[in-house]
């Protein structure tokens, strides 16, 4: 498996509801895992499909249908934002829609602040 730029610990601490979820595949288990990591070191998950797939040695077509699962079973909620032109997607863990906006309120934030040369 190539190591990611994410993977700060060299393991990953999986929700016991996930984990026993009989509902859910082991991709999707896993998939669940490495997500959660990014949100462990507090950071969004921004990745594409094909990345995660490269990552956990898998196609982008299981990442998909993963992620419809994780959402269907109420585990991950996805928003799409375009900014600048390029379309986003990012990765939460279930939260209202009142609570994404103001997070990509704030994402909108940094990277214009990152376009003005601010340190972030």
């Amino acid at each position: 498996m190539k190591k990611s730029r994410i993977i700060e610990n060299e393991y990953f601490v999986v929700n016991l509801g996930v984990l026993s979820d009989r509902r859910l595949t082991a991709n999707e288990k896993l998939l669940f895992a490495y997500i959660s990591n990014y949100w462990q070191n507090g950071r969004d998950v921004w990745a594409s499909n094909s990345t995660l797939a490269e990552t956990l040695g898998t196609s982008a077509k299981t990442i998909n249908n993963s992620i419809k699962s994780l959402k269907a079973s109420g585990y991950i909620c996805t928003k799409y934002q375009r900014i600048n032109g390029r379309r986003y997607r990012i990765i939460y863990k279930y939260k209202t829609n009142d609570e994404l906006s103001r997070l990509f309120e704030d994402i909108y934030k940094k990277i214009q602040d990152n376009r003005k040369g601010v340190n972030l």
